[in-house]
């Protein structure tokens, strides 16, 4: 089963995202940057769905700190804003953006999470 990180300073939304994966996917969760970063060190993940915008930080900070350590995990840099820079500047990284407000959210988080190798 793929490993996923899910990356969220709600944890009520956090919780709901969580169960609604854990029949597809061995999920991982981290409430922010720094817990995110930890297990990333500790647990080999398959992939990372992340919140842009957080108390300590943000998605691309995770995704900027893996790519110069040139580790190529599939992201996922989630938001309920659709139209900002650091979302074109996630897509320079190779992440896929997907709008907290799609109505397909769910789906394309495992089909995204399905691409990885």
């Amino acid at each position: 089963m793929k490993r996923i990180l899910l990356v969220d300073d709600s944890t009520d939304f956090l919780k709901i995202l969580a169960q609604a994966l854990e029949r597809d996917f061995e999920v991982h969760t981290a409430t922010g940057v720094s817990e995110a970063m930890a297990i990333i060190g500790e647990i080999e993940m398959d992939s990372i769905c992340s919140d842009l915008e957080m108390k300590d930080g943000t998605g691309l900070d995770i995704l900027d700190s893996l790519r110069k350590n040139h580790i190529e995990i599939p992201f996922i840099l989630m938001s309920g804003k659709d139209d900002c820079f650091e979302i074109k500047i996630a897509k320079c990284y190779g992440a896929v953006f997907i709008s907290k407000t799609s109505s397909d959210f769910l789906t394309q988080i495992k089909n995204n999470c399905d691409r990885s190798n």
